[in-house]
């Protein structure tokens, strides 16, 4: 066998093979448009500024408040959208094998720095999310 070869017996699991670079920029806006609610946020109640950018965001926000836009589909957003990103950087960057003669599922990453930084950018976005929902409840 060659080295670097796989063995016979260990098959690919199938499954949607994604390019790295291009999950990698479709994963980029499905955090921008959270951070961009984060970056928001933070200067608005921190430093007081008040610009008209930071603004439309908040009056949009704020007329679906009381709806089912302000309860559930904005919630849904902030957190599924850096899920999204999270899965689809996950599938391009996991690679399976199983083993039937020794009965292993054998994972391996492929190395792909941009990818890799999406996917922490994606924790993290998630991350601060989650912790503002449990200190807000």
């Amino acid at each position: 066998m060659k080295a670097g070869s796989k063995p016979a017996e260990e098959k690919p699991i199938e499954g949607k093979d994604l390019d790295a670079k291009r999950s990698a920029s479709i994963s980029v806006w499905f955090i921008v448009i959270p951070l961009y609610l984060i970056f928001c946020a933070v200067v608005k109640m921190s430093y007081n500024i008040h610009l008209h950018l930071f603004d439309v965001l908040d009056d949009f926000y704020k007329s679906f408040n009381n709806g089912l836009f302000g309860k559930m589909v904005a919630p849904a957003l902030m957190l599924g959208l850096p899920a999204i990103a999270i899965i689809v950087n996950m599938i391009s960057i996991l690679e399976m094998y199983y083993d039937r003669s020794s009965r292993e599922l054998k994972i391996r990453l492929k190395n792909k720095p941009l990818n890799f930084l999406i996917l922490l950018l994606g924790i993290l976005v998630l991350g601060l999310f989650v912790v503002y929902w449990f200190t807000k409840v």
